[in-house]
């Protein structure tokens, strides 16, 4: 009797329970280790020097100790705790709590490689919302907004925006509109002054973009649209570092005076030299129309 006290109280001291032990009960967890030929304190002992053994089984008459990296949270009850006559489970240490990882773009630790990327490989779980995600351009790691459902004119989701411009600051015109991102083939585009030309887009969908916006409709042949779009003969003329420009008033043929897009400037014949960012229209034919619409601009790349 004697030593049977003694062999609890040390049991007590020696490894402090989540719960109780359970007598003729055995527990289905994975078993990581097994000692055969010992005893119940041989056995508690094992597990407590082995970090990662949560909880054990011990089996008296086989003298059969199951060391198991896995236990129970809520006071031991649970369905894997079993009836077996002759078996004994303790659980010695408490479950760890399970690390949460991040999923892509929602952690700087997990970044992607575009928005495009989130949506591939996360619509699997459930729809994708727009918001500020983390990005990986090259060696840099940024915080990004991405257009992830299906908007009016920019079909499926998956945009990452590359830039804004407010149309009421003069600090994005012409000669002054930076790209953060230099490692794209965007950038490279902008910072040229050599034109790129974009094909089939017409100046009714220039307009779309604005509500409100014109364009002239008599010199349709002095348009020029795309990216880094000026005439270098003319320093006051339209320009654009991504739009549409043409010239509204007759004749035809000369410096371009209205404008549609991004990075706009331009002063020639009065019109507003503020607007970096919007329509602006002037017309000679008829009465005067003077027109400045400043917008808040987006790009975004796919």
């Amino acid at each position: 009797m004697l030593l049977a006290a003694i062999s609890f109280l040390f049991l007590v001291k020696f490894g402090p329970t989540t719960c109780s032990t359970h007598q003729d009960s055995y527990f289905r967890g994975f078993v990581e280790d097994t000692i055969l030929n010992t005893d119940w304190m041989t056995c508690l002992q094992a597990c407590h020097n082995k970090a990662s053994c949560i909880s054990y089984n011990y089996g008296g008459k086989m003298k059969t100790c199951e060391m198991i990296s896995d236990g129970v949270t809520n006071q031991c009850d649970s369905g894997k705790v079993i009836y077996s006559r002759g078996w004994v489970f303790h659980q010695i240490r408490p479950l760890p709590q399970k690390q949460v990882i991040a999923e892509l773009g929602d952690s700087p630790s997990n970044p992607a490689e575009s928005c495009l990327d989130i949506l591939d490989r996360r619509s699997s779980n459930g729809s994708v919302k727009n918001g500020a995600y983390y990005i990986r351009i090259g060696q840099k790691t940024s915080l990004i907004y991405c257009l992830m459902e299906n908007t009016l004119g920019c079909k499926n989701g998956g945009w990452t925006l590359a830039m804004k411009i407010n149309g009421n600051k003069g600090h994005t015109r012409w000669l002054e509109l930076k790209i953060p991102y230099k490692n794209t083939n965007l950038y490279g585009i902008f910072v040229l002054d050599s034109p790129q030309p974009l094909s089939g887009i017409d100046s009714s969908q220039w307009k779309s973009l604005i509500n409100g916006s014109s364009m002239p409709e008599n010199c349709s042949n002095s348009e020029k649209s795309g990216f880094n779009v000026h005439q270098e003969s003319s320093a006051a003329g339209a320009k654009a570092r991504l739009g549409l420009i043409a010239r509204s008033r007759d004749p035809c043929v000369g410096d371009p005076d209205t404008r549609i897009g991004f990075g706009t400037a331009g002063s020639i014949g009065g019109t507003d030299p503020n607007n970096t960012c919007g329509n602006v229209y002037i017309s000679s034919s008829g009465a005067l129309i003077n027109k400045s619409i400043k917008a808040f601009c987006y790009i975004f790349i796919k």
